[in-house]
């Protein structure tokens, strides 16, 4: 409404500027054009008051002659008047003549935005024009909007389905399942938001690019286009400079003219782009995108050309089989944004479902495994399989049952169940399977099945789909044929030449057998023929008779176990354990071995009876303490090297030191055979005795002074002494700590009495030092404090200055030790170090005096160390008696010598000597430190040198004076 068309780029200016439609184009870098942007008027040289409100100050007019019959654009804008147009001369405006350009820049104005026939409503026409056509209507004319920098509009992306082809009678995409056959073209909207009340708002500026229709089949895969031989489903606009349309047949307008194709929905005449199937006419803010012969088609590989829908009769060769899906829209503007519709769920169903692959699986081996075939007339079942299994992968199957059963369908389930049956009778019904994610893998595990898996075993599927259909009822009778898929002929019907029902599918089983079967025509054999190995190992050369134990290893091994055990043997004795451990009697023994088939076979074997020994004791009887007593043992015969267990725990052949009593031997042969026996140990008479022990501990720790003595009454007695320690004598001296027992013994072998004695040593003895310095470097008030523990008191005090206390006193700083010695005579050692107390450190600027005889030097003194940082100062002046000074730094002082005493808070004291000399070093100055002593002069003379001659002139001023 009355606002200005700038061009976007710089060129020269074509197309044609007509009373009707204004086509005016800047052939630049694009050849951008620009229409229907103003009016005309009854009076085209009308001057400026009469410029309608909507141009902008812009006016088209009639050219002058030759070019009359032309018309150029005259522009008022800012007070400036110029004139453009698409071919060179002059006009006539408001009375004065101007140049027609044909050529503008970038930014310059163009026209204005006018009404072109609509009512309260202006537009414009943009475009790009490469094939410099200054046609209306040029059918690869561009949307050079890729270039503006506006505002561009969101989206929202709709899937619609089409209720009346002809008249493009669209509505909301419901999602259902699609059954059928029918053709079902899909609309893609792109609806700008915010613009549904704007009526002025034509789609010309709705700047799609490119739009694509996509599948997903759920839940897993990723989105795609739908393709279809020699068609997909994605729509380029071309509206983008340098791109073209695609596909070619969006060229085609269904007359046959061009090469025939699809008819073309909506107006072809709303922006100058030829879309495919495009919007209807009227204002509205979106556009139409049009994909015919989609969804129900996409079961078979159709061209999707809108002729005859194809189809097939097997699952396999459908571009898309039933299941779950998701499709989704997706718009890409003429900027290159993106711009993506909701993910629409919908269901496919054209087939019947059915039991597609079939595998039986023992300890991931597939033992048998068939599917069905596509195949031109439909589907068709592989040859039945006859697998000679590896029979070790079998038995170590039976050992660690992993049986698994694998079944994949012909699209997803939503349900499957299996039932198992040998020989006609149900084993186990309704085993639920495990889905894998895409519904068409099924797993049943039926491990805890094994044991009883023998004969013929067939698996019966019950199901169904996503929609609710039964899997269909295969039967032996079908695996011989070729099978037609029943399919969809509508939403109810269906097409079924083979009039298959549904139901249970039986068509799967096999045949665990010992070998004697033939293949049957609807059971694949696992033919398991007995090739067991069985191995029966002797564990000993005989038999301990009267002892039960195994005799002998057993071994099965072989493709058709498990197996089942029995023994039968001497004395009516059975058994079921394959190693049985109850055999107690020689002879022979018969195992029989039966499979899991039925087949039995049976194995001889015989053991012979073990000798055993022969044991000869002699018997010592017991002491009166209950000791003494003793058994030995003869051997003879058995089987040697034996072993020993007496009833009261030991494990030798023979036993001494024993009470009066019965005991009991079990003696081991190496053959394992036991003999068991008792032997009875008689009592003698009493011995009187009495025994005392006398003990003298260490004196020290770890000290072996400590000795034991025995008392033994009567003492005239013939004893024997034995000591812990491996001695014999008493007393037994040299004894550190410790516990020692002794026996002892008389002339009989009896015990007299056993006793034991506990040595008990002091406590070590231990001294530590504790110090306290000196108070000065020199001062002899140092202290060592000894502190004793263990030994025996009373302790005695040697130190290495001589004194005897436990306590060192008033000692100069210095390293002292001690010798500590306990009642016992027990000595240890101490040592400590007194330590000095911290001196004081003198450290002093010294300031020179500047005359003889002027009084302005000065020391500052610098104190450390000592005590503390309280310091008493003590000055004095050789050379002059009567100074004093108590501070740390004098000054005003005359050239001399200077001496100071520092006291600390602990009375500890140091002293220096400073010499205050002259400033001018020209003269003889004092030295910085003089010492206190004659020199050749008396006590506290001071050694002054005498100037050096001729250079007085060299004094100070103020030393003049």
């Amino acid at each position: 409404m009355g606002d200005l068309i700038l061009a976007l780029e710089s060129g020269r200016i074509g197309g044609s500027l007509g009373a009707g439609y204004k086509r005016l184009i800047v052939n630049g870098t694009h050849d951008l054009g620009y229409g229907h942007f103003f009016t005309s008027d009854s009076n085209p040289n009308s001057g400026w008051p009469y410029l309608p409100l909507q141009s902008g100050g812009c006016r088209l007019i009639n050219m002058s002659s030759p070019n009359g019959s032309q018309r150029c654009i005259i522009r008022v804008v800012a007070g400036d008047t110029t004139a453009i147009g698409p071919v060179g001369g002059n006009v006539i405006f408001n009375g004065k003549i101007f140049v027609v350009r044909d050529s503008i820049t970038a930014g310059e104005p163009i026209g204005p935005t006018g009404f072109s026939g609509l009512s309260n409503g202006a537009h414009l026409h943009l475009f790009s024009n490469p094939d410099g056509s200054t046609g209306t209507h040029d059918t690869i004319t561009k949307d050079p909007l890729q270039y503006v920098q506006y505002t561009a509009p969101d989206y929202d992306i709709q899937i619609r389905k089409v209720l009346n082809y002809g008249s493009n009678n669209t509505q909301t995409w419901a999602a259902p399942s699609y059954p059928g056959t029918n053709a079902s073209p899909i609309v893609v909207r792109p609806v700008m938001l915010n613009e549904g009340a704007n009526l002025n708002r034509y789609n010309t500026v709705n700047d799609i690019n490119h739009v694509e229709l996509m599948v997903r089949r759920l839940p897993n895969d990723d989105f795609q286009l739908i393709q279809g031989a020699g068609h997909w489903s994605e729509i380029l606009i071309g509206a983008r400079i340098g791109e073209n349309m695609m596909p070619s047949y969006m060229y085609q307008d269904g007359s046959g003219s061009n090469g025939g194709g699809p008819p073309q929905i909506g107006s072809l005449s709303r922006q100058g782009i030829r879309p495919f199937a495009y919007a209807t006419n009227g204002a509205h803010p979106y556009d139409d995108f049009y994909f015919p012969d989609f969804i129900t088609r996409i079961h078979a590989d159709d061209p999707m050309d809108g002729g005859t829908a194809l189809f097939t009769n097997c699952p396999g060769h459908a571009r898309y089989n039933d299941g779950r899906y998701e499709i989704k829209a997706v718009a890409t503007d003429v900027r290159g944004n993106a711009h993506e519709s909701e993910a629409v769920a919908f269901t496919l169903d054209n087939f019947q479902p059915y039991i597609a692959s079939f595998t039986f699986n023992a300890n991931s081996v597939a033992q048998y495994t068939r599917k069905w075939s596509c195949s031109s007339c439909g589907i068709s079942l592989s040859a039945n399989p006859f697998m000679e299994i590896n029979q070790s992968s079998w038995n170590n199957w039976l050992l660690n049952p992993s049986l698994i059963v694998n079944a994949s369908a012909s699209e997803p389930l939503d349900n499957l169940t299996m039932d198992i049956v040998i020989e006609g009778s149900v084993l186990q019904e309704d085993i639920p399977g495990l889905a894998l994610p895409n519904g068409i893998d099924w797993k049943f595990d039926i491990s805890q099945y094994a044991a009883q898996l023998s004969g013929k075993v067939a698996f019966i599927f019950y199901g169904h789909d996503m929609n609710g259909n039964s899997l269909l009822a295969f039967s032996p009778a079908q695996q011989s044929s070729c099978v037609t898929v029943p399919t969809r002929t509508g939403a109810s019907s269906w097409n079924n030449p083979g009039n298959i029902s549904t139901g249970p599918d039986n068509i799967h089983a096999v045949c665990i057998d010992c070998g004697g079967r033939s293949p049957d025509g609807d059971c694949a054999v696992i033919a398991l023929v007995p090739d067991e190995t069985i191995t029966i190992t002797p564990l000993t050369p005989c038999l301990c008779e009267g002892q039960p134990q195994q005799a002998f290893e057993v071994q099965a091994d072989g493709s058709a176990g498990p197996f089942i055990f029995s023994w039968a043997g001497p004395e009516g004795y059975t058994s079921d354990e394959q190693n049985p451990a109850d055999m107690e009697v020689a002879g022979v023994y018969t195992l029989f071995i039966t499979n899991a088939y039925g087949c039995t076979f049976s194995y001889d074997v015989g053991i012979t009876a073990c000798p055993l020994p022969t044991l000869q004791p002699t018997i010592h009887p017991a002491c009166p303490d209950d000791s003494g007593g003793a058994i030995g043992l003869a051997i003879s015969g058995g089987a040697p090297p034996f072993s020993f267990l007496w009833s009261n725990g030991a494990a030798s052949q023979n036993l001494a030191n024993l009470a009066a009593g019965q005991y009991t031997v079990t003696v081991s042969g190496a053959n394992g055979c036991r003999l068991e026996q008792s032997f009875t140990v008689p009592a003698s008479g009493e011995i009187p005795f009495s025994i005392q022990a006398s003990a003298s501990p260490p004196g020290c720790a770890g000290g072996s002074d400590g000795s034991i003595a025995l008392l033994i009454f009567p003492p005239d007695g013939s004893y024997t002494i034995n000591w812990s320690t491996g001695a014999t004598g008493n007393p037994l001296a040299g004894l550190s700590a410790g516990l020692y027992a002794a026996t002892v013994t008389n002339s009989d072998g009896c015990l007299v009495e056993a006793l034991s004695v506990s040595l008990t040593e002091p406590s070590p003895l231990q001294a530590f030092a504790t110090t306290y310095s000196a108070t000065c470097p020199q001062s002899a008030d140092g202290q060592v404090v000894l502190s004793v523990s263990g030994g025996v008191n009373p302790y005695n005090f040697l130190w290495s200055n001589g004194a005897t206390g436990q306590e060192l006193m008033g000692v100069p700083p210095g390293t002292y030790s001690a010798t500590v010695t306990d009642a016992n005579g027990c000595t240890v050692q101490a040592s400590a170090t007194v330590a000095a107390g911290s001196g004081i450190t003198l450290e002093a600027a010294v300031t020179p005096a500047a005359c003889a005889n002027g009084p302005d030097g000065a020391i500052s003194l610098i104190v450390s160390g000592g005590s503390g940082q309280s310091y008493a100062y003590a000055w004095s002046a050789p050379g002059n008696p009567g100074f004093q000074f108590s501070g740390a730094s004098p000054s005003g002082l005359a050239p001399g010598l200077y001496c100071a005493t520092v006291t600390d808070n602990a009375g500890c004291s140091e002293s220096g000597c400073w010499e205050v000399a002259l400033a001018d070093t020209e003269y003889p100055v004092y030295p910085q430190s003089r010492s206190l002593g004659n020199a050749g002069h008396r006590p506290g003379d001071i050694d002054i040198p005498g100037r050096m001659a001729g250079n007085s002139s060299r004094l100070p001023e103020i030393c003049k004076r």
